[in-house]
């Protein structure tokens, strides 16, 4: 396997994510190398497995839960692949319990007023059809803000638009989740009403696929 520690001595990579341009720069370097090695293996080659495990972690260390998971997912796949040991499949789970661990400590809310900046740059490539666009912004405002419902539901949507399913479901059941009775964190009505207002302008398929999706009963857990 590649060992990742030279990797804070290799040049950054641009284009990260706005919350990796927050961290330190020894962070930004770590995770710019890594996603290039990423980037040149592949997928689908085994020879990634730590450097997802690798991103996986840094991804914890900012709190970026989604992000975190689905490398680790994919770690998990390309660890099946090239046939890990029980002693691997242990040091996996042993990480990922420490990378929730540390995506629970780590301080909410710290970056709401950047991520409000994002969505409403979003939301405006999103009205002007720049749908690439928009769902770049949409994703810098939900990793630099996590809770932000609006920019959830306008990523559904964009999407679903987008003909992209999975993901848009995904967000889709988020919502919904907020919006149960049984979710602990409760949807008030001011949060309604801003919901409502946000959302007035947007129609057609994908508007209505949404509106459908989140009050429909919800069908999956949201991992």
């Amino acid at each position: 396997m590649t060992p990742l520690l030279f990797l804070v001595f290799l040049p950054f990579q641009q284009g990260s994510p706005e919350l990796i341009a927050k961290m330190p720069p020894s962070v930004q370097k770590s995770f710019g190398a890594i996603s290039k090695i990423i980037k040149e293996k592949g997928k689908n080659d085994p020879l990634a497995y730590e450097a997802y495990i690798a991103r996986a972690q840094i991804w914890s260390a900012v709190g970026a839960t989604e992000e975190s998971l689905a490398d680790y997912l994919m770690a998990g796949e390309l660890g099946k692949k090239k046939q890990w040991t029980p002693g691997e499949q242990s040091r996996f789970f042993r990480l990922l319990q420490g990378s929730l661990k540390s995506i629970d400590s780590f301080p909410k809310g710290q970056f709401v007023a950047d991520a409000q900046v994002y969505f409403y740059e979003g939301t405006r490539a999103f009205h002007l059809g720049q749908n690439p666009k928009a769902l770049e912004l949409l994703d810098n405002a939900l990793l630099l803000e996590p809770h932000h419902l609006e920019a959830r539901c306008f990523r559904a949507i964009l999407h679903h638009k987008m003909g992209h399913l999975p993901e848009a479901n995904r967000d889709a059941s988020v919502v919904a989740q907020r919006l149960s009775d049984s979710n602990p964190i409760s949807f008030t009505g001011h949060e309604s009403n801003q919901l409502a207002i946000a959302l007035e302008k947007v129609q057609g398929e994908s508007r209505n696929w949404f509106t459908t999706r989140i009050t429909a009963p919800p069908i999956e857990k949201v991992r």
